[in-house]
């Protein structure tokens, strides 16, 4: 075929066509993301970032307020079933050409609960004028070097029992994905096509996902980092190790905004150190862990953007206590609308001034409450909730060492001598072990007493699995609380 030729006079033009074109076609397909404080597309979200990411808006874990994909969690996530079904009936409604005086929001639309007008210093956070890019003020590559003389030599017989046990906590964990008939999702990517924990005949599925695993390659570890169980120390030393450095950030140091630079996405590489590496992961009891996220992701609001966290409690309590019972009054008295919305205003506007009289702290319950609306995966902020089953894929990883945050210091000491680099490098300080003396009895007591009795049983069904993977004692943990007769057996379905 003869190449076609155009004209001199019609080259420019079909040219700048064709640069108009593909610009436009870029724009389309290029990395958009939502703003998380309006409807706004920004341009340029992971998709295009390119080394370590500088954007800031929430330092640690609290960056995942956004989604892995860049966009703003949902403020209400609850399943179809609470909050949206009222948008729905009112879609209905507003489709059947119904008159609605007071139409029902859903939580996506309401406001936020008012701050106080005096919060305590402890729970107020300033939520004005905050920078939405901040850059990283500097990074810190000083690893804490051990003295030699400091170094405790580490017996022979100590290293023999360390790795009885350890057997011992893997066999524990081979019976139970056993008897549970843990399964392993066929697809291994970080975008699963099969949810995570989901159910079918054979029992749970765990999923692999490489985002949520950390390789050392220069000390040939891989470790499943959980949030609240000691991962901001650990990961802080890995990136020194590796020589990124951890940032910081207006003297806040920030690990979790660059953690994936540790994570094993290069070809062959979570292949590798599946097989060849030393692998291990950290636990503590779960209740602890969820007191821990409590207190520092709800009670101490030490960064604005947890300001949108105890938002989301809000709303899903809303959903809970409110939204869910007004619609199924809806559905069953229709003739009685005006009625109805007019007490749900009066119940919402009860709800909130409740919450503005203390000074808009969520209760553990209602955090609770919120934990378990949720289906929680480990991609996002949920990950300093979700089971540990979930998140470390246990019954399929086979871990060298499982360590408990209880023992920390004999595990970490193991642990690094494995990495060899316990003659070199302190141990980071553990500051969960430090509670004010407080212990997890006293705890149970504060915290789940005042628990709904319903709430415990859901509670119950969402972490069954890591109590007895993990030999945790949930009975145990149902007495101190007075959930459970003090004598007798508890009926733990």
């Amino acid at each position: 075929m003869w190449p076609v030729r155009i004209p001199r006079w019609r080259r420019w033009p079909l040219a700048a066509a064709l640069l108009l074109t593909v610009a436009a076609g870029a724009l389309l397909s290029g990395p958009w993301t939502a703003s998380h404080d309006s409807d706004h597309l920004v341009w340029g979200g992971p998709a295009a970032a390119a080394g370590p990411a500088q954007r800031l808006e929430f330092y640690g874990a609290a960056r995942n307020l956004f989604s892995s994909d860049g966009r703003p969690v949902s403020p209400s996530p609850s399943s179809v079933g609470s909050g949206d079904l009222l948008s729905v009936i009112v879609s209905s409604s507003s489709a059947a050409e119904e008159p609605s005086d007071v139409p029902i929001p859903s939580p996506s639309q309401e406001p936020a609960p008012a701050p106080a007008a005096d919060p305590p210093s402890t729970n107020s956070a300033p939520t004005e004028d905050v920078p939405h890019e901040r850059a990283f003020d500097r990074y810190d590559h000083e690893l804490e070097r051990v003295r030699p003389e400091d170094v405790e030599p580490l017996a022979e017989s100590w290293l023999r029992a360390r790795e009885r046990l350890y057997a011992a906590r893997r066999r524990r964990l081979k019976r139970v994905c056993l008897a549970r008939g843990m399964e392993l999702a066929k697809h291994t990517t970080e975008r699963s096509v099969l949810a995570i924990g989901s159910a079918d005949p054979g029992g749970p599925v765990e999923t692999i996902k490489v985002s949520h695993f950390t390789v050392v390659p220069p000390h040939k570890t891989m470790a499943c980092l959980v949030n609240k169980v000691a991962s901001t120390s650990l990961l802080g030393t890995f990136l020194k190790l590796t020589g990124h450095g951890v940032p910081l950030f207006d003297e806040l140091s920030s690990p979790h905004s660059i953690a994936s630079l540790l994570h094993p996405t290069k070809p062959g590489e979570f292949a590798l150190a599946t097989k060849h590496y030393f692998k291990f992961m950290f636990v503590r009891h779960p209740l602890e862990r969820l007191i821990s996220a409590y207190e520092d992701k709800v009670v101490k609001v030490d960064h604005p953007s947890l300001l949108h966290l105890r938002k989301s409690i809000f709303n899903t309590q809303e959903d809970i206590r409110i939204r869910n019972r007004t619609y199924a009054l809806l559905r069953a008295n229709a003739a009685n609308r005006t009625e109805l919305l007019a007490d749900y205003e009066t119940k919402l506007a009860a709800y909130r001034a409740e919450v503005k009289a203390r000074h808009n702290v969520p209760t553990f319950g209602e955090f609770l409450d919120f934990v378990l609306a949720m289906d929680p995966t480990g991609d996002n902020f949920d990950s300093h909730w979700t089971p540990y089953w979930r998140q470390c894929t246990p019954c399929h990883m086979h871990y060298d060492v499982i360590g408990k945050l209880e023992d920390g210091s004999d595990d970490f000491k193991y642990v690094w001598h494995r990495m060899k680099i316990y003659d070199k490098v302190k141990i980071p300080r553990m500051n969960a072990l430090k509670r004010n003396g407080t212990s997890l009895e006293d705890h149970v007591r504060t915290y789940l007493t005042p628990v709904r009795a319903s709430v415990i049983w859901k509670l119950r069904a969402l972490f069954k699995l890591d109590f007895e993977m993990f030999g945790y004692d949930w009975e145990e943990m149902l007495r101190w609380s007075g959930h459970c007769p003090t004598s007798g057996t508890c009926a733990l379905a």
